[in-house]
């Protein structure tokens, strides 16, 4: 009798085990799903962060967050959304070594 307890009890592992990893991989990911080639201000983003077609997402995207906590998904390779990147990680350096009230208010710190 034992030995079926043991069988039985190593199904179950198995069983449960396989349904996890199922619902794990099944997660939404909060993906840009188009892209708005539209150029932004750069005074009103405060960071950023990359989207890779690779990573389960369909497309690469550069996502923009705003002042106001909104993501704007832009196109990844456009010169103006290099600068913006470029104007964000120089906004953070400063922010970081001298703290501006307004200049850096919702600025994320490294």
């Amino acid at each position: 009798m034992a030995p079926w307890g043991d069988a039985k009890l190593v199904f179950c592992f198995l069983l449960i085990t396989c349904c996890c990893t199922e619902v794990l991989g099944q997660m939404a990911m909060d993906c840009c799903l188009t892209v708005k080639n539209k150029t932004i201000e750069q005074q009103l983003i405060i960071d950023y962060h990359q989207q890779s077609s690779g990573q389960g997402c369909a497309i690469d995207a550069m996502i923009l967050v705003t002042r106001k906590g909104k993501n704007l998904c832009t196109p990844a390779d456009e010169l103006w959304v290099h600068r913006v990147v470029s104007h964000v990680n120089q906004l953070k350096k400063q922010c970081k070594k001298r703290f501006q009230k307004l200049r850096c208010k919702g600025v994320k710190l490294e």
